[in-house]
């Protein structure tokens, strides 16, 4: 295979081998981004410079993607009594349930989690670092809501030996542990703060301007790719685009109507006495956020209440800070539309989705972790600890699931 830094023919002195492709940089290219992941002319190849030839792998991306489709495809037939047998009946995908089961042969959190309602920054370290793989639907349609699951199913495609044991000689972590360190602070240089930012929303620094390391070009593959798009789970994918891009014209045109102009970027701002929010100042991805969550949970009573973070010392009161998120233009915009538009439509829907929270299962209590992460309504935090799936990583897959190549991987037990 040529190398993935610039497509040259140069023979490899660094590959990743995998489904019969041979993955990796020439001595040329691999200068590059063995500077961005922070090593040293002497150090050896790490999990991160491997994530990162990985990610630049359209080609192994395709193919492996093709593979989960299928898999998925015959599974939802054969759960619906249709044949498999050479049957290319298009079908509806269970796009959540389908990826799950995967994530959960390799020890991610299982539970339904959405990040939505404006995570902060803090929140969605958290939430990467204890290995909670989630639905994120905030960036907007063209980002795409399964677009981080995505990468990582192809990553655990490529690390694991058939959902069933780590590759240990390939790689130093199994998909757990990598999935969760890529959000901790790095000083490397990319820059930016964390490998989760440098590989994974699209500011790799590579010759290939489009790859899988930038969660809109995997979005966009499952509607333009000339397999991808054919495929039963590229055809759903595309349903749930086109919803999305309705959802957000309708909005973009009732803020229209409002005078509200998009902003660049997410701001907090006071509104003028009438109460309409300042023109240059919405941002119509943070107005989706509240109306998809309100969708989900239905419309909260109130100001959202905004949970100290354990060790907190600042002196604000809780008013305080509940008063400071209920004036953002962005929630105003949002009760504006939810009260106009969304609220005859969703009101009496069922609410199957809660804030986020750990019950103490010795006492009784529970503790809010957060307005914006999602769980079911059913649902508490109750995977086991990081620590124990981490280990329980290294030895083999979950147990509750089974992975089969023709029909996926499904749950054996609860």
């Amino acid at each position: 295979m040529p190398c993935v830094g610039r497509g040259c023919n140069k023979p490899l002195v660094f590959a990743i081998n995998t489904h019969g492709m041979e993955i990796g940089y020439c001595d040329t290219h691999i200068k590059s981004p063995r500077r961005y992941v922070g090593l040293k002319e002497d150090d050896a190849p790490n999990d991160f410079l491997k994530l990162h030839a990985l990610l630049n792998s359209n080609q192994l991306f395709a193919k492996l993607m093709k593979d989960f489709s299928n898999e998925v495809s015959r599974a939802e037939k054969k759960r619906q009594g249709k044949s498999t047998w050479f049957n290319r009946e298009k079908i509806g995908i269970k796009l959540n349930y389908s990826l799950s089961r995967y994530e959960g042969l390799c020890w991610f959190g299982t539970q339904p989690k959405i990040m939505s309602g404006l995570l902060t920054a803090q929140e969605f370290k958290n939430s990467i670092m204890n290995g909670y793989m989630v639905k994120d639907p905030g960036p907007g349609a063209d980002h795409g809501e399964y677009s981080h699951r995505l990468q990582w199913h192809f990553i655990m495609r490529v690390m694991t030996s058939g959902f069933s044991q780590p590759k240990t000689s390939d790689w130093d972590w199994t998909p757990l542990r990598l999935y969760s360190e890529t959000i901790k602070n790095a000083n490397f240089a990319a820059g930016t703060g964390n490998f989760w930012g440098a590989l994974l929303e699209g500011n790799m620094n590579t010759g290939v301007k489009a790859c899988a390391g930038d969660p809109a070009w995997v979005n966009q593959q499952f509607r333009d790719h000339d397999v991808l798009k054919t495929t039963s789970f590229g055809e759903t994918l595309t349903r749930r685009y086109n919803r999305r891009i309705a959802m957000e014209d309708t909005v973009q045109q009732k803020l229209a109507e409002r005078n509200c102009k998009q902003a660049a970027g997410y701001q907090e701002v006071s509104t003028d006495p009438t109460g309409r929010p300042k023109e240059n100042t919405i941002k119509l991805h943070a107005v989706l956020e509240y109306l998809y969550k309100w969708k989900k949970a239905g419309r909260p009573s109130g100001p959202p209440f905004v949970a100290r973070v354990p060790g907190d010392t600042s002196t604000e009161s809780d008013a305080a800070r509940i008063a400071r998120e209920a004036a953002t233009a962005e929630r105003l915009a949002a009760e504006y539309l939810w009260e106009a538009t969304y609220k005859k439509k969703y009101a009496n829907s069922r609410q199957l989705f809660q804030r986020a929270e750990y019950r103490d299962p010795d006492d009784d209590t529970s503790v809010v972790i957060s307005d914006g992460l999602l769980l079911h309504k059913s649902e508490s935090v109750k995977d086991a600890p990081l620590a124990e799936r981490l280990i329980a990583s290294t030895e083999g897959f979950n147990r509750a699931f089974k992975y089969s190549s023709s029909t996926g991987a499904k749950r054996v037990h609860k």
